[in-house]
């Protein structure tokens, strides 16, 4: 909430950050991050050689049930038009200044919270993804964009077009 996105030059993100069509890193041993968790970091063994890794840890390592509170559809639904007005992918309303440390530590204790985070964030990278490439490489949409990503995005009114979509041709 305190980074100024609208400050920033359009390309300040990279292509590959704006189309991330795997953002919670599945094809990892372990995932760290903080989508899942309560206001801590998470940590998700994604394999068996995740899991051994993580034994080494033995007691360091905290564990606790994931939250699941909150609604997520308001917030990615006013990301989405957000996001759809924006140019280059970034907001156009500017948040002021002396709002966003008030923004910034209301949104984690009203927002969503644990999985529903999760799944706010995954939507919104999903989004994300769709419109980035919509509006800045259309003719890649059919090969960067799977179909997991289209289910994601589905609920919000985004549907792939016909030429975004790859084609299954029977043998």
């Amino acid at each position: 909430m305190k980074l100024p996105l609208s400050n920033l030059p359009a390309d300040f993100f990279p292509l590959t950050c704006k189309s991330c069509v795997d953002y919670t890193n599945r094809l990892a041993d372990i995932t760290v991050g903080y989508m899942g968790g309560d206001g801590d970091q998470w940590v998700i063994a994604r394999n068996e050689r995740g899991a051994d890794l993580l034994a080494l840890l033995g007691d360091r390592l905290v564990r606790r049930p994931l939250a699941d509170k909150g609604r997520r559809k308001g917030a990615v639904t006013g990301f989405l038009h957000n996001t759809e007005r924006a140019a280059g992918g970034l907001p156009l309303r500017r948040m002021p200044g002396w709002l966003r440390p008030i923004v910034a530590f209301l949104q984690p204790r009203l927002g969503p919270k644990g999985l529903e985070f999760a799944r706010a964030r995954l939507e919104m990278k999903a989004i994300e993804t769709v419109l980035h490439l919509r509006r800045a490489h259309p003719a890649r949409l059919k090969n960067m964009v799977p179909a997991h990503v289209w289910d994601l995005v589905a609920a919000y009114g985004l549907r792939p077009r016909p030429t975004e979509k790859k084609s299954i041709k029977s043998p």
